[in-house]
Formats: C-alpha cells, sequence, structure tokens
C-alpha cells in the first residue's frame, strides 16, 4: 500500500465533501435527509483543521533532531514524568 502525504490526504478529504455538498443539493432541501447531510458536512468541514494541524507538526518533527526528538520521548515515558504530567 503506498503512503500518501498528509497534504494530499487533506486534498482529497475536502474533494470528499465538495461531493457531498454536491450531492446534498441534488436532494434537495425539500428532502428530510438534506438537513442532517448539511450538517454532518459541515462538522466534517471543521476537521481541515486537523489536517492542517498534523501537517504542521510533521513539519516541526522534520526540523527537529532525531536525538532530540528521541530524548524528549524517553523522558515523558518515565513513570515520575507521567505521574507529574497527568
Amino acid at each position: 500500500m503506498i503512503e500518501k502525504s498528509l497534504s494530499t490526504q487533506r486534498l482529497e478529504f475536502l474533494d470528499e465533501l465538495d461531493t457531498l455538498k454536491r450531492l446534498a443539493k441534488e436532494i434537495g432541501d425539500q428532502n428530510p435527509c438534506y438537513q442532517m447531510l448539511v450538517a454532518s458536512i459541515e462538522n466534517l468541514y471543521e476537521l481541515r483543521y486537523v489536517f492542517l494541524y498534523a501537517e504542521y507538526m510533521d513539519d516541526c518533527a522534520k526540523k527537529t533532531p532525531k536525538c532530540f526528538r528521541e530524548l524528549v520521548s524517553v523522558y515523558f515515558k518515565h513513570p515520575d514524568v507521567k505521574d507529574f504530567v497527568s
């Protein structure tokens, strides 16, 4: 399976939302399912920020040296730190 980049996944997600919007228009606002479909589309549209945040975090991780990332990972896995953070 080919792994897609976050930006590709985000664009595909937004394309799927556009498809759902067109489908909602085809159904028409007289159909009882229309309002539920539109509400779901709006809720899913808000998830676009999750993709942007994931892309941002991925870019930040690429800029951070691996040894530092591993050090932070080990630090936060320590039982005393877990208890303090929780």
